[in-house]
Parts: structure tokens; sequence; C-alpha cells
């Protein structure tokens, strides 16, 4: 996308050149209506360092913005290639910053981007008001950001990466111990999805299970290797962020190991604040169960984990009260009974059944 059909259409930017990089799509006519506008209201340009911070203002004074008569104020920034940057406009302005490249195509807009350089040479960041009533301080900040791109990977694992249009990325994953893992892809760039292969022909997908659209695989992995591939849901590209953590060391101190629970039998227990209990769970057929966790003395919340699958449920049941009703596998599973909210506690009842 070149400057001229960009959005941003600048009145004077102070010299020549400087005005031929912006770029103007004007009507027959206005090329001297603008070359007429007072040097009053040209715009400085001014030189920014990758991990700079600058303070700056948009007045009655700045360059104006012909198409909408907002404001604006222009930088400089000599950026080297393969270099993921991250620009940030903060303050009470209510604004965004444009990202123009050498050869003068707009690459990014917004109040807060990242963006990967792929050739290098001087870039130019022009902070502009949302309209003509926009003017105020604002900080603006360019540095760089370091990725962390291993492939294979080990427990704990923290990658910092970069998500290319059409390409996903691909992990290898070693498991020493057998226990439930959390692994999470984060992004604000793109919708995150998981794919999760291992041992045995285990796979398991996701795409929404952890906040907004990122992607989450909660689940019981035995010990081996396995393959995790990050993409975009559909397509795009952009930063994202991939976690593998064991949520069993994690937990460990707040969960409390209550033993099996087993079919058609109600277990009655008491849970402290700040803990969770842990029930195993062993189907020998598949088929539609049902957990029910009642309670007078705390609102009940269940999880459900094991071959594959991740249930949750705050009040399925009667009143406040925590149900999941589900077809399941044969195989081994564990509950998770706790509080909706951390500090409750209080006597509750567990109970399976299977659906004949």
């Amino acid at each position: 996308m070149s400057k001229p059909s960009s959005s941003l259409v600048l009145a004077s930017l102070g010299s020549a050149a400087v005005g031929l990089l912006i770029g103007w799509q004007l009507s027959p006519g206005t090329a001297q209506e603008v070359a007429e506008v007072p040097a009053a209201v040209a715009a400085a340009v001014q030189q920014l360092q990758l991990g700079d911070s600058h303070r700056g203002e948009l007045t009655t004074q700045s360059g104006v913005n012909r198409k909408d008569g907002s404001r604006f104020s222009e930088f400089t920034v000599e950026l080297s290639d393969n270099t993921l940057i991250e620009i940030e406009l903060k303050g009470s302005l209510h604004g965004v910053v444009s990202l123009f490249d050498s050869r003068d195509d707009l690459l990014n807009m917004a109040s807060h981007l990242r963006h990967r350089i792929e050739q290098p040479g001087q870039y130019t960041l022009v902070v502009s008001g949302m309209d003509a009533d926009s003017y105020g301080p604002f900080d603006i900040s360019v540095r760089e950001v370091e990725l962390t791109d291993e492939q294979q990977l080990s427990v704990p694992a923290d990658v910092r990466s970069w998500l290319q249009e059409g390409l996903p990325n691909h992990y290898v994953l070693q498991i020493d111990e057998a226990g439930f893992y959390q692994i999470d892809m984060r992004s604000d760039d793109v919708d995150s999805y998981l794919v999760l292969e291992g041992p045995g022909g285990y796979r398991h997908e996701d795409d929404d299970g952890g906040e907004g659209l990122n992607a989450r695989i909660r689940d019981l992995l035995e010990p081996g290797e396995y393959q995790v591939t990050a993409r975009a849901y559909s397509s795009g590209s952009g930063f994202f962020t991939l976690s593998v953590e064991n949520r069993d060391h994690i937990e460990q101190q707040r969960q409390h190991q209550a033993g099996e629970l087993q079919l058609n039998q109600t277990q009655r227990a008491r849970l402290e604040r700040d803990r969770e209990d842990v029930y195993q769970v062993s189907l020998s057929e598949a088929g539609y169960y049902q957990i029910d966790m009642i309670s007078d003395d705390l609102d009940p919340y269940l999880e459900l984990q094991g071959q594959g699958v991740a249930y949750s449920d705050d009040d399925g049941g009667d009143g406040l009260n925590a149900r999941i009703y589900t077809y399941l596998e044969a195989g081994e599973y564990r509950v998770i009974a706790r509080g909706f909210d951390e500090d409750e506690r209080g006597a509750y009842q567990i109970t399976l059944t299977q659906d004949q």
C-alpha cells in the first residue's frame, strides 16, 4: 500500500523531499493551495534511535493533515533487516502511529504496533490525531523485541517468535515425566491455533481455549516426544509467545490429592481456603457420564481433564451447584473440585454417575 493511497494526507512537512516522501492525493488545483500553507504549520522532522522514547505534543502549530484537519508530528528512524520492532504511543493524545518504509509504503497503523522489518533503511513514523479536535502531549517509544525461537523445547519453555503469513511454526517438545501440562499460544496480532501430536497417535487441537482468541491445550501427557504446531486459525502474520509448563508442579502447593472418585458413589469432603481437591477417575467403558458438585457453603466449580479433553463448569447444576455431563472414552481422568473464588471454603459432596 503506497502512501499516496493511504488515509494520511499531509499539508506540509517543511521540505520538498519530505513532502514527496509522504505523498499527497490531491485533486487538480489543490497543489498550489498546499504550497501556500504558511511555514508555521510545517512539522519538524525528528530523528529517533532504536530504544529511544520521545515526549512531544500536538498543538495548533503542528503540521496539518489536509484531508481531515488532524495534526501530526513526524520522526525518522534507522532500522536493520530481520528486526522485530514495537512502537507504542502513550499520553493524553487520542492518536495513532503510522509506519512507512523507505519506499514510501504504509506498513502499519495503530497506537501500539509490532512489525518485522524485512529491509534495512530509514523508516518514517507519523504521530497524528484521530480527528481535527485531537491535541495534547504524547510519548512515543521504539524498541526491538528480542526473539527466542528455539525449535527443541523442554519444560518449562518460553518462546517469543514471529508467525509468517501462511507458514506454521513447528517445535519438538520433550516430556520427561507423566503429568498434567499446559501449552499456551498468545498473540495480539493473529487468532492463535495450536496442534499437539505425540506417541500412540495422540492428537489435540485448540483454537480459543485461552483468554480471548488465544489458544491453550491442557492435558495429561505421558513421557515422550511431541510435536507442537503454532499457527493462525485462518490467515495473518504477527508476534506470538508460546509457553509450556507442568501444572502439577505449579499447583502442587494448592492441590490436595483426594483419592479416587468411584462410579455411583458420593464423596463428602471439606474444601480449605486457597486449595482444590483432585480426584482420580478410571473409566472402563465409553459412555455419557455426569459429575455433580453440591454445596451450601461455597459456589462449586468443577474441572475434568484427560484423554485429550478438558471441560469446566460453574453453575450447570441446580442453583450455584456445578455439573459436567459429557461423552467420555474409556481411560484415566482427573476431576478438580474447587470454589469459584479461590478464598472460598466449606463442605461439599461430589458424585460420578453413568447415563444408562
